[in-house]
Formats: C-alpha cells, sequence, structure tokens
C-alpha cells in the first residue's frame, strides 16, 4: 500500500496510526499520534501567568483540539518545533473563559468540585470555536 501525504495527514487527523515525530508520544492501544506532555505542561504554565481572568488547567484533549485547530491536525506531533505556539494555544484557551462576571463566577463554583477525573466545561474558544474542558488543582 502506497503511503500517500493525503492518506498520512487524514489518517493523523481521525486518529488511525500514524507517524511519531518530534517527540510526540503514540498510544499503544489506538496507535493514535498524542501531544507532547511537555507542550501541555508548557501551555498550562503560559495560561497561570497570562490568564489573569480565571485559573485553571485546561485537559490535555482541550490543548492538542486547540493546537489541530491552529495549526492543522497534523501539527499536534511535532507542535512544539512551531514558533510562538505556546502562546497561541494559551490566548486561544483563555478566550474560552466566559466574559461576564456573572458566567466567572459560576464556572469558578463549577471548577470547586473539578479534579482531573471529573473536568468541566470551560467555554468554547473565540477564534477556533474549540469546546475547553479542565478543572483547578485541588
Amino acid at each position: 500500500m502506497e503511503m500517500t501525504r493525503r492518506k498520512l495527514l487524514s489518517g493523523a487527523a481521525v486518529g488511525v496510526p500514524a507517524l511519531a515525530l518530534a517527540g510526540c508520544t503514540t498510544n499503544p492501544l489506538t496507535g493514535a499520534v498524542e501531544i507532547s506532555p511537555a507542550f501541555v505542561d508548557s501551555v498550562v504554565s503560559a495560561l497561570q501567568v497570562g490568564c489573569t481572568v480565571l485559573s485553571f488547567i485546561p485537559t490535555a484533549t482541550s490543548v492538542a483540539n486547540v493546537v489541530a485547530a491552529l495549526f492543522g491536525p497534523a501539527a499536534i506531533a511535532a507542535v512544539q518545533l512551531i514558533s510562538g505556539s505556546v502562546a497561541a494555544v494559551a490566548n486561544e484557551i483563555c478566550g474560552a473563559v466566559p466574559p461576564a462576571p456573572t458566567a466567572q463566577s459560576r464556572l469558578r463554583l463549577r471548577l470547586r468540585g473539578s479534579s482531573p477525573q471529573k473536568v468541566v466545561y470551560i467555554g468554547t474558544t473565540p477564534h477556533t470555536h474549540t469546546v475547553i474542558n479542565g478543572y483547578v488543582s485541588q
């Protein structure tokens, strides 16, 4: 079977086995390319400093979805090599926090009972319309 660029990119988009690149990991059960934990940690650190509206930790899936929406599904494997990608992803995720003070108050209440196992809906990003879920560390 010939592996064309189109097949490779479409395979990465739907989660079938793809080539592992640049520090990403491959899930041994599904074969899907996953986002680098180090990149996710960098985005979380940038959010803690730059997103002063509300402090939360986005799920790795939310980070990967924003990366795919901003840079394309194939970028998930090598996103840490894209200049400025941490700031771009963190800014987009921070934009998911609702702007209204009453909505922020309700979100803070929901976040109180959250954990890595019990994530809550944070909001939808303004530019890529990506759903962001997250939690707060207790």
